[in-house]
């Protein structure tokens, strides 16, 4: 009988077999066994088998003997990546059983233990218990009982939990994951990691808190948020509807996320070509998407005016991407209309009160004219038949008779000037003989040099404008004299193809834009009521340098006629 090697490394159990009796292996001492491609190889350290009457028989050995060393040198480098493999991981990587008091009692623990748990894996292994008295109080009951779930089902072990790091007064939000066998034993084998999820939940949880708060914001928001994109076929699909689109459209969220087109279908007929002109517009440069019109809600028999607005970028597909509101407009749309009627009304008004201002101004004139005007003609023809009757020797009569004919000549000229300012009769002349008389008074009275240019010495216009002009260079030279504190004061009168321009600058003080705001300033606000009843444009600001500068633009060819 042949004798057996003293020592055989690594041989395959499955491989070992008797001579007479293959499946007696009872005397085979085994020293190191290591799992490496779905075999396990064991090493020999003595003797023969023994078969039933006791004889030692030799053992062959059938296929995977390791006997070389560069198997050996092989199976090394093997075993030495994998620990490399496992010392890299991050995380704790482990290995543990159920022991006979049904507790966890460790097999492997790689070098995570020490940086997740501040714990060695020597200390670990010897003293289990200190990982469970880290778990928080609040995590310990699903921690066993995921456990007990995993080892009767043999199910995955998922556990997540706080662990406190009492060093650092600190805890650590921590995920369990293991596979679950059955070893050899027949115990739950559980082979897993645990690793750190501190940051990603803090991560989730302010996520979580902004995403509550935007829910809060947006549900409070009187509008539609939403948010879309076009799809393949270059139409609109929705990726977020907010509370509020039954409330505006009167379509359920869930209804326009399947049916996109509904939208569309609600836009009135004639307001739709726009929609779709602005959206791809927006689409084409990335511009915001800007676009108003009527939507026709049919729950509720309505018509609603509704405001889109949104910005647009490209996702992560390289599709146009749009983040906005669509706004109820309507009662806002009305309160416009009904400010722009009663704009339209109180221009209206200012014209027929600008009609009845000169109405009036004109039947003053006529009364002063015909009545005072005749009344003091009468006056002074009494006078001078009086004063040729008297005596020469009461001079004192004389005197005092000439006084008052001196008085009723002052009185003409006072009349002549009310008259003239209340109707100029040199209107009648055209607006550029009456603009240059008018600008020589002023003059005249107050010292202040006028300039007045003009380039069509025949301009004519109806009497509505060349009044509108009139009074605003009659107005302006007042303001020049009471408050400019100007040397000087230039006019111009140009007539262009379709508009008559008039600019009246001085080198004063100039004007505060605060002035403009007054309450009282009733003299520019006339000034702007004029001009709007005519149809045209003023403006009043500061000179470039010095004063005012202030511009009239009137239409030379319009229907406006005030009849006056």
């Amino acid at each position: 009988m042949d004798s057996l090697p003293e020592k055989q490394n690594h041989v395959p159990m499955s491989m070992v077999r008797s001579e007479r009796n293959p499946s007696s292996l009872n005397g085979l001492a085994e020293s190191q066994v290591v799992q490496w491609q779905n075999a396990k190889l064991i090493s020999l350290r003595e003797g023969a088998n023994q078969d039933e009457q006791g004889e030692a028989r030799r053992l062959g050995v059938i296929t995977g003997l390791v006997q070389s060393n560069n198997e050996k040198r092989e199976l090394t480098k093997v075993i030495s990546r994998f620990k490399t493999i496992l010392s890299n991981i991050p995380g704790l990587v482990f290995e543990c059983t159920l022991n006979e008091d049904n507790e966890i009692a460790f097999t492997y623990l790689n070098e995570g233990c020490q940086a997740l748990l501040d714990v060695s894996p020597e200390k670990l292994s010897a003293n289990p218990q200190l990982l469970f008295d880290m778990i928080l109080p609040s995590d310990r009951e699903s921690f066993l009982e995921s456990m007990h779930a995993s080892a009767a089902s043999l199910d995955t072990w998922n556990w997540e939990g706080g662990l406190w790091m009492g060093k650092y007064h600190d805890v650590k939000s921590v995920n369990l994951r293991a596979t679950a066998t059955r070893n050899p034993q027949g115990k739950v084998l559980w082979s897993g990691i645990i690793t750190d999820i501190t940051q990603s939940k803090n991560e989730k949880m302010a996520l979580d808190e902004i995403t509550h708060r935007f829910k809060a914001i947006v549900s409070n928001i009187p509008s539609l948020v939403f948010q879309c994109f076009l799809d393949d076929q270059n139409e609109i699909a929705f990726n977020y509807l907010s509370g509020g689109c039954h409330a505006l459209l009167g379509i359920h969220s869930d209804i326009l996320f399947k049916e996109p087109d509904r939208l569309v279908e609600i836009i009135l007929p004639e307001d739709r070509e726009s929609f779709s002109n602005s959206m791809h517009q927006s689409a084409t440069d990335l511009s915001v998407w800007n676009w108003e019109g009527g939507l026709w809600i049919e729950e509720w028999q309505d018509i609603k005016l509704v405001n889109l607005r949104a910005s647009a970028v490209l996702n992560a597909q390289g599709q146009v991407q749009w983040c906005g509101v669509i706004t109820n407009i309507t009662q806002s749309k009305k309160e416009k209309q009904e400010l722009e009627q009663s704009h339209q009304q109180l221009e209206e008004l200012s014209s027929h009160m600008a009609l009845v201002k000169e109405q009036e101004r004109l039947h003053i004139a006529r009364e002063i004219h015909d009545n005072i005007g005749g009344n003091l003609s009468a006056i002074k023809i009494g006078l001078s038949s009086l004063i040729k009757g008297l005596a020469k020797h009461q001079p004192e009569l004389i005197e005092k008779a000439g006084q008052l004919e001196k008085l009723v000549d002052s009185t003409f000229d006072d009349t002549h000037r009310i008259t003239a300012d209340l109707r100029p009769g040199v209107l009648e002349l055209g607006i550029v003989p009456a603009l240059e008389w008018q600008t020589t008074e002023f003059e005249n009275r107050t010292g202040v040099r006028v300039n007045f240019t003009t380039n069509d010495d025949s301009l004519e216009l109806d009497i509505d404008r060349s009044i509108v002009l009139f009074r605003i260079c009659q107005e302006a030279t007042t303001n020049v004299a009471k408050y400019a504190k100007a040397n000087s004061v230039k006019i111009d009168l140009i007539h262009q193809t379709d508009e008559v321009v008039m600019q009246i600058s001085d080198d004063g003080i100039g004007i505060k834009p605060e002035d403009k705001l007054k309450k009282h300033a009733f003299g520019l606000r006339g000034m702007v009521e004029r001009v709007q009843a005519v149809g045209g444009q003023i403006s009043i600001e500061p000179g470039l340098m010095s004063g005012t500068k202030i511009l009239v633009r009137l239409p030379y060819n319009s229907c406006y006629n005030l009849g006056i």
